[in-house]
């Protein structure tokens, strides 16, 4: 899922980067649009002055061109006619009449310039209609082309988005299956260790069971061995002179089968040496079997006690995932502490931090076990496919000398008391 997320976050980056390149292209058109349409008005309002301009002098002139011909056309008429008619002279008449179509001309002339200027003018005034069409159909085209450049980019990020949409959906989904997925291992690993806490608790007891029966059927041997005018008054004064602090005297962890043959005495020569000092092989024979018995008991109690310090580990991150996801947390169960099987040995001052921090709730006891640092504070992470990342490092000196203290013989009971397993409340 790690890969995937990676992919996809720049994928994301570079699509909002080619979506904000895509609107700064849109406003760049829309303010080059704006700004064509505006020189375009620009031009077709200075066209219309000069047109009105042009128009307005151009009457101007001919109005001023008619006035003036009336004026001249008036006074040569009234001067013509009184000279006409005062002078007969033929000479005179012939240049008056010379004059004449000399003006004649000269004004047909003038006219032909004027219509030319008129003609020029005209011609003008085309070219700026057919600029001014030429200019509205550029703007009608540039108007479509910009609408067509919208619709596409609005249908582009609109794709976009859907697209963006389903991948965020289909995010989604994974997540939950992720999550889903998560919670289901995390809680078959939970049921797992509780089973082996139980099998464990079980097999301690059936443990502790054993030794009891074992010794006390030992302790019921050596009071029939024992005479009643015997230095020794009972087996309790002489296992409380031997030291309780004493090391373990065996590493190894023999199993019952093999203890009990310790016991059995085939030949003559051992019998004799037992009846000769019964007292001292028993005693040095119990405290060997109460050392192997002691150290197996003390492993499996670290063991117990790495096993039920990881379950709670477990438990407190997957009360975190629930809390994290919104999850009810009311079917996994609370801790419950130290076991029976342990009260009845001493508490070593490592066991007593121990059971305070096993009445906390499964998340602070994970919390508390991880900022202590103690022997057994560094359990690895929990792994989906069953695995552990590192080996359980071993235990510090104190919990080695918390684990392996002595069972002193007054915790022995005096009669046979078989403990209740608790696998019938299981």
């Amino acid at each position: 899922m790690d890969p995937e997320n990676t992919s996809t976050e720049p994928q994301s980056i570079d699509k909002i980067k080619v979506d904000e390149e895509n609107v700064a292209l849109l406003r760049e058109l829309h303010q080059n649009e704006k700004a064509l349409n505006h020189s375009i008005r620009e031009q077709l309002e200075k066209a219309r002055k000069t047109k009105t301009l042009m128009e307005a002098d151009l009457e101007s002139r001919a109005q001023k061109f008619e006035k003036s011909l009336g004026i001249t056309e008036g006074n040569q008429k009234n001067d013509e006619m009184s000279t006409l008619l005062s002078t007969n002279d033929q000479q005179q008449l012939k240049q008056h009449v010379q004059r004449l179509f000399e003006q004649c001309r000269q004004q047909q002339t003038q006219i032909k310039k004027l219509e030319f200027n008129v003609e020029m003018e005209h011609g003008h005034v085309n070219i700026l209609q057919h600029d001014n069409q030429t200019l509205k159909q550029l703007t009608v085209n540039m108007t479509a082309l910009a609408e067509q450049e919208e619709e596409y980019i609005s249908n582009k990020l609109l794709k976009r988005i859907t697209g963006l949409k389903k991948e965020k959906s289909e995010l989604l989904v994974q997540v939950e299956q992720e999550e889903e997925y998560m919670t289901n291992m995390l809680q078959k690993k939970l049921n797992r260790l509780q089973k082996e806490k139980i099998d464990m608790e079980n097999a301690l007891e059936q443990e502790q069971e054993f030794i009891v029966n074992k010794l006390q059927k030992q302790l019921d041997a050596l009071r029939a061995q024992q005479k009643p005018k015997s230095t020794v008054s009972s087996p309790r004064s002489i296992l409380q002179d031997v030291t309780p602090g004493t090391s373990p005297a065996f590493t190894t962890h023999p199993s019952p089968a093999l203890s009990a043959k310790k016991w059995n005495v085939p030949s003559a020569s051992s019998s004799s040496s037992v009846y000769n000092d019964p007292s001292s092989s028993m005693i040095e024979m119990l405290l060997a079997e109460m050392t192997t018995l002691k150290n197996k008991s003390s492993d499996m109690e670290r063991e117990f006690l790495l096993k039920t310090q990881q379950c709670n580990k477990y438990k407190g991150e997957l009360v975190q995932f629930r809390k994290q996801y919104n999850m009810p947390t009311d079917d996994i169960p609370l801790d419950e502490g130290i076991p029976a099987v342990f009260r009845s040995i001493p508490p070593s001052p490592g066991r007593q931090a121990r059971a305070k921090r096993s009445t906390s709730t499964s998340s602070q006891r994970s919390v508390a076990s991880e900022k202590t640092g103690g022997g057994y504070s560094s359990i690895p992470p929990l792994q989906l496919d069953g695995t552990l990342t590192s080996p359980v490092p071993p235990p510090s000196h104190h919990d080695l000398v918390s684990m392996h203290s002595p069972v002193g013989p007054q915790y022995i009971p005096g009669d046979v008391r078989t403990p209740r397993s608790r696998s019938s409340n299981h």
